[in-house]
C-alpha cells in the first residue's frame, strides 16, 4: 500500500511540474543520502526525478558546492570539511533544453555543545543541602539538534523536555547528551551528594537519677551519628557556656542546663536539644529546734539545764533545709523505731505516748536526690 501510494505521490509531481514546465524545457531534480552526511563520509547524490516531457536527458552535471563536478544520473562524492554546500544540477534533452535546481547540503562531524547549569553545591565540602535543579542547554550550529536524552543513575533514559529536579538524599550520577542531525553525540555525567537530614545526637548519664537527681559527680558522653556526610563536630552549651564536644564530660554539684547538637560535614545542623543535669551530694541540714536541753511539762519549757526532762506530752519541732534538690521527708524515731513520717513543713511530731525512762529521739531527713542527714538526742521522759 506504501508503494503504490509513492508511486501516485511521484506521477502527481511529475504532472504538476509539466503544467507549471515552459514549454518542451526539462524539469530537474534530485535526491541525496545520507541526509545530514559528515566529513569524507560518501554522498549518493540520485536525478532519476528528473525527466523531459518532449525527449529524453542526455546529459547530468553535478556542480557539488566545493569547485567539484561530477556527471551522470547516480554519483558519489563527499567532503573534505564541514559546512552547508550549495549543491546544483544541470540536466541537458536531446533537444538541447536545459535546467537546473540546488538544494543545500550540510556537512557536520562536530558534536553539538552541551552545557548544563544549577549544580552548584550550596553546602560544605561538595554537598547539596536541597533538591538540585539542573538545566542542561546544547546547540549545534550546522545540522541543528536531533534530541537531548538523560538518566538519573540507574535509571531509564528520559528525553530532556524541562528542569530536572533531584529530590532524593544520597550519592547520584545524573547522565545526558546531546545528539545532532547527522548522529553526532556530546555526553556528559554529573556526579551530586545531597544531604539535607542534620545529625542526630543522644545524651547518656553513667548514673541513675533518683527523682531526676543524682547525688555524686555523673560522666556525660554525647554519641552523634549522620549516615550521608557524616558528623563534623559536636558542641554542647553548659551553663550558658559553648564547648567543643571532646569526649566525656565530668558533671560536678548543682542544678545545670545543658544544651547540645551537632553538625555534619553537609552543613546541616542538628536543632538544639535541651536537657538538665542536676547533681547534689550535700545531705540536708538539719537541727532540732525543740525540745531543747532543759525541763518540759506538757510543752511547756520550764527551765534549762544540761540535759533534757519531759513530763508529759512534747511537740518535736525541727528544721530541715536543702538548698539544692530540697527536702522529701523528715522521718521521727523514738530507740530506732519509726513514730512518723513528716513531708511538709513546718515539721514537727506530737509524742503522746506513755512511757518512762531514758529514750532516744533520732530525726532523719531526707532530699529529693536521696542524700540524708540524722540528728539525735537522748531525753529523760515521763508520760504515765
Amino acid at each position: 500500500m506504501r508503494k503504490e501510494f509513492a508511486f501516485i505521490a511521484m506521477i502527481a509531481i511529475i504532472l504538476s511540474n509539466m503544467a507549471f514546465a515552459n514549454g518542451s524545457e526539462p524539469c530537474a531534480n534530485f535526491t541525496f543520502s545520507p541526509e545530514w552526511p559528515k566529513v569524507n563520509e560518501n554522498v549518493t547524490f540520485n536525478a532519476s526525478l528528473s525527466y523531459s516531457v518532449n525527449g529524453s536527458i542526455v546529459n547530468y552535471t553535478w556542480y557539488f558546492g566545493d569547485g567539484s563536478i561530477g556527471y551522470g544520473m547516480v554519483v558519489n562524492h563527499s567532503y573534505e570539511k564541514e559546512g552547508i554546500y550549495r549543491v546544483c544540477l544541470k540536466i541537458l534533452d536531446n533537444k538541447s533544453m536545459n535546467s537546473t535546481i540546488c538544494k543545500n547540503v550540510t556537512v557536520d562531524s562536530s558534536p553539538p555543545s552541551l552545557k548544563y547549569e544549577g549544580a552548584s553545591p550550596n553546602g560544605k565540602n561538595g554537598w547539596h543541602i536541597s533538591r538540585v535543579k539542573i538545566e542542561i542547554d546544547a546547540e549545534d550550529s550546522l545540522s541543528g539538534i536531533k534530541e537531548i536524552r538523560y538518566k538519573i543513575d540507574d535509571g531509564v533514559w528520559k528525553n530532556y523536555s524541562e528542569a530536572i529536579y533531584i529530590n532524593n538524599e544520597g550519592n547520584h550520577f545524573i547522565y545526558f547528551y546531546a545528539m545532532d542531525r547527522s548522529g553526532n553525540i556530546n555526553e556528559s555525567a554529573i556526579a551530586l551528594k545531597i544531604d539535607y537530614t542534620p545529625p542526630a545526637t543522644k545524651f547518656f548519664v553513667n548514673k541513675n537519677a533518683t527523682d531526676g537527681w543524682y547525688n555524686e559527680d555523673v560522666n556525660v558522653t554525647l554519641f552523634a551519628n549522620d549516615e550521608l556526610s557524616g558528623v563534623d563536630e559536636t558542641y554542647y552549651i553548659m551553663d550558658g557556656k559553648l564547648h567543643e564536644y571532646e569526649g566525656e564530660i565530668k558533671v560536678g554539684e548543682g542544678n545545670h542546663s545543658f544544651i547540645y547538637y551537632s553538625t555534619d560535614k553537609a552543613g546541616n545542623i542538628e536543632r538544639m536539644n535541651e536537657a538538665r543535669i542536676k547533681v547534689d551530694k550535700s545531705p540536708p541540714v538539719l537541727k532540732i529546734t525543740s525540745p531543747l536541753k532543759g525541763v518540759y511539762l506538757f510543752g511547756r519549757k520550764l527551765m534549762d539545764l544540761q540535759y533534757t526532762i519531759i513530763i508529759g506530752n512534747v511537740s518535736i519541732d525541727v528544721v530541715a533545709r536543702d538548698s539544692l534538690s530540697g527536702v522529701t521527708h523528715v522521718d521521727f524515731y523514738i530507740n530506732d523505731q519509726l513514730k512518723f513520717k513528716d513531708d511538709e513543713e513546718p515539721y514537727s511530731w506530737e509524742w503522746n505516748e506513755k512511757t518512762i525512762g531514758v529514750r532516744d529521739i533520732k530525726i532523719v531527713a531526707y532530699d529529693n536526690a536521696g542524700n540524708k542527714y540524722s540528728v539525735e538526742e537522748s531525753v529523760i521522759a515521763i508520760n504515765i
